[in-house]
């Protein structure tokens, strides 16, 4: 009999373990560390994605009925495969857990939510607002009275829920108040982090002159972009030795050109730093990250493979 250690999931750490699994006999000359199998998973039974990361002959619990391996989602060697036996050697030689490795070397689908901002909008004419605000000043409801002051003064006549709570003291009664009086309204938005929000606070400056070694690698990379068939350029050089500049000044000529580039950050610590970077320049323009679902991140990342 032939047995497959399965790691089910690696987003929850509550899953930092692997499962072991019965190889049916059509599978048994097949299946190999590093590869993605289903598997029947749960008291439901659901079928689920998982990775291969050991195979045996013995069970490691006798005298327990296993469940089967359903069959292999792909049985030639990928990328994701070639990743997952990469896990395995980090767990092997860093003493690291599988799940640890794996969220090194494999996207892990992770929904990013939209925060949501809650706006109170008066509705009323300043002019009705001010005689409202009189009315109010002679009654003892302090906290409308600095809730309708904030939102005169204000001069779109629209703060933030959020604030208006932390630093006016409005509460829950209040905001239904000014509702059903038809004196403000309280809208929702949906948020999501804006890499470019600070855009128009960063000074843009002139490129900076490129030194003879760095024009050479520019015009290199060019000339290497006008054959038929361009290779893959590798940029080499030591910390400080200008390859930023060498890129920033390639993707100044593309966009010039009318085309559009995607840098690729290495780290999210990196991000500000080059983002302000790109923003900085010159006629330069920066398309935000896009957040997109694992399932489609892998299969672009497998176009550009095949390209290679």
């Amino acid at each position: 009999m032939t047995y497959a250690d399965i790691i089910v999931d690696i987003s929850h750490e509550k899953l930092d373990k692997s499962f072991q699994y019965l190889v049916p006999e059509k599978l048994k000359d097949e299946i190999q560390v590093g590869m993605v199998v289903s598997i029947p998973f749960g008291r439901g039974n659901h079928v689920r994605k998982g990775y291969v990361v050991g195979i045996s002959d013995e069970p490691k619990v006798k005298g327990i009925q296993l469940k089967s391996v359903v069959g292999i989602e792909n049985d030639q060697e990928t990328t994701e495969s070639r990743l997952i036996a990469l896990a395995g050697w980090m767990k092997e030689n860093y003493g690291s857990t599988m799940i640890q490795a794996l969220k090194t070397v494999l996207p892990i689908q992770k929904k990013m939510k939209a925060q949501e901002k809650r706006w109170i909008t008066l509705l009323i004419s300043r002019e009705d607002g001010e005689k409202l605000l009189e009315e109010l000043g002679m009654t003892r409801f302090k906290a409308r009275i600095r809730l309708l002051e904030a939102l005169l003064q204000n001069e779109n006549g629209k703060i933030e829920t959020a604030w208006a709570s932390k630093e006016l003291g409005t509460t829950a009664s209040v905001l239904r108040y000014f509702e059903e009086q038809g004196i403000a309204s309280v809208e929702s938005d949906e948020v999501y982090r804006n890499a470019i929000a600070d855009a128009e606070n960063i000074p843009h400056v002139a490129p900076a002159v490129l030194s003879i070694s760095q024009q050479m690698a520019v015009d290199q990379i060019l000339s290497e972009w006008e054959h038929p068939d361009p290779r893959p350029v590798l940029l080499h050089g030591v910390t400080g030795s200008g390859k930023t500049e060498v890129y920033m000044e390639l993707i100044d000529k593309v966009i010039k050109e009318g085309g559009q580039a995607i840098v690729l950050i290495p780290e999210m610590k990196c991000s500000r730093k080059y983002r302000q970077r790109i923003i900085c320049r010159k006629n330069s323009r920066l398309v935000q990250r896009v957040m997109l679902k694992q399932s489609y991140r892998l299969k672009l990342y497998r176009k550009i493979q095949l390209k290679r």
